[in-house]
């Protein structure tokens, strides 16, 4: 069999060297198809690795208009906020630091610095991203809420929440029961977590602060505005006043 392989393959060879003898053209003819035939290779080759350049440019620009459309959002708010072009309670959250289990944060109310902010990292649909959102209280009741009512009694009637952009809610909490962390964003007079007595009274006195005056402004229809931006700043040991 392979000897039989080997004289066809010779036989082949023999009838193109006489075929090309006696007919030289056709060597230029077939030479000139391979020519043709690598160059409508490269030619879609060409065309192919434009089509893919274009879709790419086309993603690339469409998350570039959204970072800029939203890089906008937030600094035309954050603007408003500085300028007073806006008559109604200013809430701001400016996050200053994060490591891989937290982020902190800095809430100023009308512009004052009132408390910071502590958000737990592990649970990401709680922390909703930059940009503006609305504040409601909570109309339905639940184990926390009651536990808040027997807190502060003389104060706290309803949590205030969060309206996220995939319309779930977040806390403005204080850090009680223990697993509230996990349930948005919790505000403290002091990032000093030494002596849990005194960090959990810490969390408290903030609280008030922050609440009061949100549901206050929630209860009279007063205009609200809430945005939440990402900073670098350098650490301050700032006491909430």
């Amino acid at each position: 069999m392979n000897r039989f392989l080997f004289l066809l393959f010779v036989a082949l060879i023999t009838f193109g060297l006489v075929f090309f003898v006696k007919n030289p053209d056709a060597l230029e003819n077939i030479w000139l198809w391979l020519i043709g035939f690598a160059g409508g290779i490269l030619r879609f080759g060409q065309e192919i690795y434009a089509k893919i350049k274009e879709g790419l440019k086309k993603i690339l620009s469409k998350e570039e208009e959204q970072t800029n459309s939203n890089a906008i959002e937030s600094q035309s708010v954050t603007n408003n906020l500085k300028h007073g072009n806006f008559d109604g309670l200013k809430v701001q959250l400016v996050r200053v630091s994060q490591d891989y289990e937290t982020t902190i944060g800095m809430l100023y109310l009308n512009g004052q610095f009132t408390a910071y902010t502590i958000e737990d990292r592990s649970v990401p649909q709680k922390m909703p991203g930059a940009g503006r959102y609305q504040l409601e209280l909570l109309e339905s009741e639940n184990e926390v809420t009651l536990d808040y009512q027997q807190l502060f009694p003389s104060w706290f009637t309803q949590h205030i929440v969060l309206r996220n952009k995939d319309n779930s809610l977040v806390y403005i909490h204080c850090g009680l029961p223990a697993d509230m962390p996990e349930e948005g964003i919790m505000v403290t007079d002091s990032l000093d977590t030494n002596l849990d007595h005194d960090f959990h009274q810490s969390c408290k006195n903030a609280y008030s602060k922050v609440y009061i005056p949100i549901r206050e402004a929630l209860q009279n229809s007063r205009e609200l505005q809430f945005v939440i931006s990402t900073e670098i700043v350098q650490n301050q040991n700032l006491k909430a006043s």
